[in-house]
């Protein structure tokens, strides 16, 4: 989740209100700064789109609807208003800055790189120009680049948590975990995140045994991290037997994960929807690898950590079997959530991530297979608006035990980078990951094998946004198996 930052630093930017209205339009500037302030931004955009109206040589006023209209998603509106400000002032550091940072959302990264290089030419200590340069240096593979930038964030202002964040993201990505989680521990003081973060009176477990303690383990940002992490949960019980840890899990989660725990006579699950037990100490669950000092990339898998309830894997075979009888059955997932909770750099990244169903079509016609969908969610009826022939149970799962016993009936599962690659990889059953070019620090650096979850197989895209180079391989890895099934 590398952060992209915007600045609105006058240093290069013309002021014209210079208008016998002048004083009306200081009070509409400052009427529009307050909203943005108040993340209020579709209204802080129609501020200032009366500002540029009233004052169309301002680049500063054109640069600040440009963050407005970026804030909302509108990456295009956003260049446009970047572009207008540069127009009028070409050696404005926070413009270009800018302008490199919505076209980073739609993957145009070597067009963004010079654009921070030219704001750093301009202004050496502009940081935003220099942590959007980090992000797109990671972006296109250059890790150790990106490393480097954001430990010179962390050198000029140690107090920065979003630069320690992206450095650990880097760290991470480089396979310095030990580095990499202490400094992703920074992600709790970073605004955008500071919510997902809890309080207690009791004490933060520090990682060590306490007997007789309970710790509850609490979660923090999606469902797949939540799946992924949750297997050192399941370590933290083993190696404290004098301890009971509580692990709360999303309500999506609980019946699949109250299922997997049940061998820990030391681990309760309850769902975060319910009433908590009496805990004395608690963690995040992404806090723990940096309690254990975890090097998944190194630490020996431990098979499969989730399961399924039989009962419920044989009472889909029948529907599963009916739709497909001898086929290959294969899962389809296309897309992400757009996490609304978030910001647009996020929700940009979820865009990225999302391979949509027109390019999954492709795939979906491979002879000797029958598709099922798995995907969930506001896009779940895409591939049948195609004319896609899918097979769509989704309506009658209510949970990811459902999808779980649904998954355990199928050959395969193809899915974009989402949290149905963690089920499918916790659960050890195959399946194929499509993943954007610059893939999340999770899979390090675009590695061939995925010591997370073995039986996960990635896909990469070859360049920023090319989904139909990853359609044609799948597609032709999945004649390959169907071949081999036949022969």
């Amino acid at each position: 989740m590398l952060f992209g930052l915007f600045g609105r630093g006058h240093r290069g930017a013309r002021s014209t209100m210079m208008s016998p209205n002048r004083r009306a339009l200081e009070m509409l500037l400052a009427e529009a700064r307050a909203f943005a302030a108040r993340r209020h931004f579709a209204a802080a955009e129609a501020c200032f789109d009366r500002l540029v109206d009233s004052c169309p040589d301002d680049a500063q006023i054109r640069n600040e609807l440009g963050v407005t209209r970026y804030a909302q998603g509108d990456f295009d509106g956003a260049e446009a208003a970047f572009r207008g400000a540069l127009a009028l002032a070409p050696q404005f550091p926070s413009a270009l800055s800018n302008l490199g940072q919505s076209l980073q959302a739609r993957s145009r990264f070597e067009e963004a790189m010079p654009l921070f290089e030219a704001a750093l030419a301009i202004e050496p200590g502009n940081r935003d120009a220099r942590f959007n340069l980090a992000v797109a240096s990671f972006s296109i593979g250059n890790r150790a680049r990106a490393a480097e930038l954001c430990e010179r964030l962390v050198a000029d202002d140690p107090d920065d948590p979003a630069a320690h964040v992206a450095l650990g993201e880097c760290q991470l990505g480089l396979g310095r975990f030990t580095d990499g989680w202490r400094e992703y521990e920074w992600r709790r003081k970073v605004p955008e995140y500071v919510h997902m973060f809890r309080h207690y009176s009791q004490p933060e477990w520090d990682g060590v045994d306490h007997p007789g303690a309970r710790v509850l383990v609490w979660p923090e940002q999606g469902y797949g991290d939540t799946l992924q992490f949750m297997r050192l949960a399941l370590l933290a019980a083993r190696r404290h037997p004098a301890m009971h840890l509580i692990l709360e899990v999303p309500p999506a989660l609980f019946r699949l994960v109250r299922l997997s725990c049940d061998v820990c006579a030391n681990l309760t699950v309850v769902a975060s929807d319910g009433p908590l037990p009496p805990f004395t100490h608690h963690a995040s669950i992404m806090g723990l690898p940096y309690l254990f000092d975890a090097d998944l990339g190194a630490d020996p898998w431990p098979g499969p950590y989730l399961r399924v309830d039989p009962a419920a894997v044989a009472k889909w075979a029948p529907r599963v079997a009916a739709a497909a009888g001898a086929a290959c059955k294969v899962g389809l997932v296309w897309s992400g959530n757009r996490r609304e909770n978030l910001g647009a750099s996020e929700q940009a990244v979820d865009a990225r991530r999302s391979m949509g169903a027109n390019v999954m079509a492709g795939i979906a016609d491979v002879r000797g297979c029958v598709f099922f969908s798995l995907q969930v969610g506001a896009r779940s009826a895409d591939m049948a608006r195609a004319g896609v022939d899918i097979v769509d149970l989704t309506g009658e799962l209510t949970d990811f035990a459902d999808t779980a016993a649904l998954l355990a009936n199928l050959d395969l599962v193809i899915t974009v980078d989402t949290s149905v690659a963690h089920l499918a990889g916790a659960l050890g059953r195959r399946a194929w990951m499509l993943s954007r070019f610059d893939c999340c620090w999770r899979w390090g650096a675009r590695e061939p094998n995925i010591a997370w979850y073995p039986t996960l197989r990635p896909f990469y895209q070859p360049a920023p946004g090319a989904w139909e180079p990853v359609a044609a391989q799948v597609r032709a890895s999945l004649m390959e198996v169907i071949a081999a099934r036949g022969s």
